[in-house]
């Protein structure tokens, strides 16, 4: 079994994470465990970018990182 997108939601949690995320979601792999992501979507993307972190950081950590490449025109998953 592939994985798959279990949720996202747009923004909807936003205040509460203090992100300028424009979407938020958790990925399911087939062997059960959730990754949770945020995207910052940019229409006019110069290119995707993924951020991928180490075992004991997390995505809150590349927060600064994501602000400044969304507003670079990229669209950034991390």
């Amino acid at each position: 079994e592939d994985c798959s997108i279990e949720q996202e939601s747009n923004g909807v949690f936003k205040d509460k994470l203090e992100t300028t995320a424009t979407a938020f979601g958790k990925i399911k792999t087939s062997d059960g465990i959730a990754l949770w992501y945020r995207r910052y979507e940019n229409k006019n993307a110069k290119a995707n970018i993924v951020i991928l972190h180490s075992f004991n950081e997390h995505i809150g950590f590349y927060e600064h990182v994501a602000k400044r490449l969304h507003s670079s025109e990229y669209t950034v998953i991390c």
